[in-house]
């Protein structure tokens, strides 16, 4: 939240949060299986930043297959 007043906005990639929260590569069919957008840490990662633009007035966007 430290650099949320120098944004305009927030932008979430959604398929590379999942990968990076995960640390799982979607295209790797060995681990492939665990890339899972509902995983619970992750929507409350995305629910905190959501949260936080919302608490300094400003938007948060998400992209993705996740968004779809």
């Amino acid at each position: 939240s430290a650099l949320i007043k120098y944004v305009d906005f927030i932008a979430i990639s959604a398929n590379s949060l999942t990968q990076y929260v995960l640390a799982v590569d979607r295209l790797n069919p060995v681990v492939a299986h665990r890339f899972k957008s509902l995983e619970p840490s992750l929507l409350k990662i995305i629910s905190s930043v959501n949260d936080t633009a919302k608490s300094c007035g400003k938007l948060c966007y998400i992209y993705g297959e996740f968004a779809a």
